[in-house]
C-alpha cells in the first residue's frame, strides 16, 4: 500500500468559463489529474487552461498554464503543464514526496 500524501487540488479555468474546483487524483512535474466538482467548458480542443494548485495547511498557491490531455471523461481531467520554470518544477516534484500530516 503506498504513503498517503498530502491533499491538493486546484482551481481549473478555461478563457470567458467560471472556475471550477478539482481534487488532484494524479500529479506530476509534467500534469496532474483532477476529478471536477462542476462543469468544465471545453468548446475548443486547444483550450489552454489557467490552474491555481492549492496545498493543504500551506500558504503558498501555484499558478500553472496547462493544456488539456483529452475531453473531460466522468467528472475527470487530464492536463499537461505549459512552460513550467524550475521553480514550479521542483515544487510540483516535492509534492510527489510529502507524505500526509
Amino acid at each position: 500500500m503506498s504513503e498517503p500524501r498530502v491533499p491538493y487540488g486546484a482551481w481549473v479555468r478555461s478563457e470567458g468559463s467560471s472556475p471550477v474546483f478539482g481534487r488532484a487524483e494524479a500529479l506530476s512535474p509534467a500534469g496532474m489529474e483532477l476529478t471536477l466538482t462542476g462543469d468544465l467548458d471545453l468548446d475548443r480542443e486547444l483550450d489552454l487552461l489557467e490552474l491555481q494548485l492549492l496545498v493543504e495547511n500551506e500558504s503558498e498557491v501555484l499558478a500553472l498554464s496547462a493544456e488539456p490531455d483529452g475531453a473531460v471523461k466522468g467528472g475527470s481531467l487530464r492536463v499537461r503543464f505549459v512552460d513550467v520554470d524550475e521553480r514550479r518544477r521542483d515544487f510540483l516534484a516535492g509534492l510527489e514526496r510529502v507524505p500526509a500530516r
